[in-house]
C-alpha cells in the first residue's frame, strides 16, 4: 500500500513537470512568433514597400497624390516627385487575405482569408512621407484601416531589369487592412455581387474616379497632415 501511494505521488510530480513543460513551450513559441514579429515590422519600417491592391494600383492616382505632396512641400518630395511617378513597380501575391469592394464606395479592401490570396503591386523605396500620406489617404486617423506588416511573394512580370526581385522570392512590406466590420461593409461572398469582385479592375476604376477634392484637402491640410 505505501509503495502504491509512493507510486501515485511519483506520477502526480512527472504529470505536474509535463504540464510545467508544456506551459513553458507554448510561451517560448508566443515570445519567438512576438520576436519574429517585431523582426518583421523592423525591416519593413527600414525598407518602406508598400503592397496596394485598389486605386492606388492606378499610376495616374499614385502621380496625383504625389504632385499634390510635392506642390506642398518643400522637401526632396518636390524635386523627385517624376522619378518617384514612373518608379517600376513589382508586381505580387499577398496570402492568407481576401479583397472586396467596400459597400457603396468605389475601392476595395482586404480582410483575412486563410483559403484565398490577393494579387497587386508593391511600390518600393517609398519615403516617410510618402507613407504618411498614403496612412492618410487610406484615412487611419478615422480607423478606416490599419497598416500592417506582412510577407509577399513576387510573381513573373514582362519587365525586363536587374532591379526587379527575382519571381517566387519574398518582400517584406506594409499593407492596409480593414479595420470594420466586413460583414456590414464589404460586399462579402454571401452577397450576389461577390461572384464579380475578383473580376474587378480596381486601377481602371480609380483612374476614372475623381480624387481631385481629396488631394485638394491634402494641399489644405498638410500643415497638419505632415
Amino acid at each position: 500500500e505505501r509503495t502504491r501511494v509512493k507510486e501515485g505521488a511519483f506520477c502526480s510530480v512527472c504529470v505536474g513537470r509535463l504540464a510545467g513543460f508544456s506551459t513553458r513551450a507554448r510561451e517560448r513559441e508566443a515570445r519567438e512568433a512576438r520576436e519574429r514579429e517585431r523582426e518583421r515590422m523592423l525591416a519593413c519600417e527600414r525598407h518602406c514597400d508598400v503592397f496596394v491592391y485598389g486605386t492606388l494600383l492606378s499610376a495616374h492616382v499614385r502621380s496625383r497624390l504625389l504632385r499634390a505632396l510635392a506642390s506642398s512641400s518643400s522637401s526632396s518630395s518636390a524635386s523627385n516627385a517624376e522619378e518617384t511617378e514612373t518608379m517600376e513597380p513589382v508586381a505580387a501575391r499577398l496570402d492568407g487575405f481576401a479583397r472586396w469592394p467596400v459597400r457603396g464606395a468605389m475601392y476595395p479592401a482586404i480582410v483575412r482569408d486563410a483559403t484565398r490570396s490577393v494579387h497587386g503591386l508593391v511600390l518600393r523605396g517609398v519615403t516617410e512621407e510618402e507613407l504618411r500620406l498614403f496612412d492618410w489617404f487610406e484615412d487611419l486617423d478615422a480607423g478606416e484601416y490599419v497598416r500592417e506588416a506582412v510577407s509577399v511573394t513576387v510573381e513573373p512580370s514582362d519587365a525586363v531589369s536587374s532591379s526587379l526581385p527575382e519571381s517566387g522570392s519574398t518582400m517584406c512590406c506594409w499593407v492596409y487592412v480593414w479595420n470594420r466590420d466586413p460583414s456590414s461593409t464589404l460586399v462579402m461572398p454571401s452577397s450576389a455581387e461577390a461572384s464579380e469582385a475578383g473580376a474587378v479592375e480596381w486601377s481602371s476604376i480609380a483612374s476614372r474616379c475623381c480624387i481631385s477634392t481629396r488631394v485638394s484637402r491634402w494641399s489644405i491640410g498638410t500643415s497638419t497632415r505632415i
